[in-house]
């Protein structure tokens, strides 16, 4: 039996991969493919993705991390326990599940959190399983990455400014770092690197080697907040966390239903910039994973000959020009 576990990255249609691949669990089983429930389901919450497999091999010893809170796995022993249960749900729903060749696992945070002893005990852990794992990663245009997260950044309560955000990830490199992690721990050869296309779905379902159609969930469209919006978001966030206050859930709703009318998008000069930047590790990446020639076509078309000056005009993105807004962000700092 065959595993393919899904690792992202972030901002390449996870979400609509997930939550696909959830809603069609019957069918998927039916040809073979299994999208397990462990993993999924931890205690009375079911989500589409996988985010126990991350939680389950996570050390004891480093503190809890991205979305633990959510699920009350603050704790050593809550973490310890779940994660002994969650070796149980999965090995009980491995053995019961027959006519399955291929095993589907997905979860970006996987990308986001590449803990080494972590991808290390999850390696172990389902090797002693199948036959075969292979590790899957998307990659988007990173420009487009880098602008998507930021946004998402903020929504979730970030505080960093645009030339902060991504300076610090040109300074480190966008996806490098991550991905050797896991190719360090489970090699290269088991690894199958790609350019995001836009579909994630249809490349999946390449990747799987199945040829039918999949009923597709009903999901809102995901609108990003408008430069000003942003900043007044950014502000309330920096507000809240002086003051060691949680920000209420409604307010991001608040935003995203009320400043969206005009949506931030990265200026045109920033986005080549920031990709013939990363050009090099974008190349050492293709030679590395040994990328499709459909993701190096891809990749040909982000290079630029005639650099401008990327932290010059980063920075320059990242200032609000209106005075009306700069005050009217003193004044929710104020009131928060």
């Amino acid at each position: 039996m065959k595993l393919i576990l899904h690792i992202g990255a972030p901002k390449t249609g996870t979400t609509a991969l997930q939550e696909t691949f959830s809603r069609n669990r019957d069918a998927l089983r039916q040809s073979g493919v299994l999208y397990p429930l462990a993993g999924c389901r931890i205690g009375s919450k079911t989500i589409s993705r996988h985010v126990g497999f991350r939680f389950a091999f996570h050390p004891l010893s480093a503190p809890p991390n991205g979305v633990m809170g959510t699920f009350n796995l603050t704790s050593k022993d809550a973490r310890e326990a779940y994660s002994q249960a969650f070796k149980n749900d999965f090995d009980k729903e491995i053995e019961s599940a027959t006519g399955i060749d291929q095993v589907v696992v997905s979860d970006e945070a996987l990308f986001v959190f590449p803990h080494n002893r972590m991808i290390s005990g999850l390696h172990d852990f389902l090797n002693e399983r199948f036959d075969e794992v292979s590790v899957v990663c998307h990659l988007r245009e990173p420009a487009s990455y880098l602008s998507s997260s930021y946004s998402q950044h903020i929504k979730m309560g970030g505080c960093k400014g645009i030339a902060e955000y991504f300076g610090n990830y040109l300074e480190d490199g966008i996806y490098s770092k991550k991905l050797e992690r896991w190719g360090e721990t489970v090699g290269h050869k088991n690894m199958s690197v790609k350019i995001y296309s836009g579909d994630i779905l249809s490349d999946f379902m390449q990747i799987i080697g199945k040829d039918f159609e999949l009923a597709l969930p009903k999901t809102a469209p995901n609108r990003g907040l408008s430069k000003s919006g942003l900043e007044l978001l950014r502000n309330l966030n920096t507000a809240y966390k002086e003051n060691k206050k949680t920000r209420p859930a409604n307010i991001r709703k608040a935003f995203e239903k009320g400043a969206t009318i005009d949506p931030w998008k990265i200026d045109p000069d920033i986005a080549k910039g920031i990709n013939a930047h990363c050009s090099a590790e974008i190349e050492k990446i293709s030679k590395a994973y040994e990328l499709s020639s459909e993701s190096l076509a891809q990749i040909q078309k982000w290079k630029r000959q005639d650099m401008p000056d990327l932290k010059q005009l980063i920075e320059a993105e990242g200032k609000i020009q209106n005075k009306f807004l700069a005050e009217l962000s003193s004044i929710i700092q104020k009131l928060a």
